[in-house]
């Protein structure tokens, strides 16, 4: 079966290389929950889509995976210990960081990555 990603990213450039990314490792890019069923998110707090806040981040994502990427080192980590199952991972990042770290969110049951 093939783990598919909701990716929430207002950045354009950075949508369609993660897009390319994962989907040359094998993943599949959701880009709205409720027409497929998606594994874990990934989203990028310094940019969230217009329709998207934390507040409605919270309230969507459930107890499912979410992996969030910011370029602060204090509120992208603070961020992800209130998702249920929340990991962070700091920009930048190389692409072999993001998709171990991706993978590591969907095999975890545990809080933080």
């Amino acid at each position: 079966m093939t783990t598919r990603v909701l990716l929430l990213t207002g950045d354009q450039d950075l949508d369609t290389s993660i897009a390319e990314l994962l989907a040359l490792d094998g993943l599949t890019v959701a880009r709205d929950r409720r027409a497929e069923p998606v594994h874990v998110v990934l989203a990028d707090l310094d940019h969230l889509p217009e329709d998207w806040s934390l507040r409605l981040l919270r309230q969507r994502i459930g107890r499912l995976p979410c992996l969030l990427m910011s370029g602060s080192p204090f509120s992208g980590p603070y961020t992800a210990t209130t998702l249920a199952r929340g990991y962070f991972l700091y920009k930048p990042f190389s692409p072999e960081q993001l998709l171990v770290r991706l993978r590591r969110c969907v095999s975890e049951g545990s809080l933080g990555c």
